[in-house]
């Protein structure tokens, strides 16, 4: 089982939307922030990263930011 990071543990708590999952990675809605903020991911390995964008459609690993534990 992997362990997550304490950022992915918080945001978790608050009970975002899941949007979808693919892989080991699923994307979240921010729990109160909704739609106005950007879409976060979980990964495989318990990370929480801040993809940066706003639709589904824009998504691209290769410009996510992962942030701090």
């Amino acid at each position: 089982m992997t362990t997550q990071t304490t950022a992915a543990t918080k945001f978790l708590a608050g009970a975002p939307t899941n949007l979808g999952s693919f892989g080991g990675f699923s994307l979240w809605e921010h729990p109160t922030r909704g739609d106005t903020a950007p879409i976060y991911m979980t990964t495989p390995d318990g990370r929480l990263i801040n993809t940066g964008f706003y639709d589904m459609g824009d998504f691209d690993f290769a410009l996510c930011e992962e942030l701090a534990a």
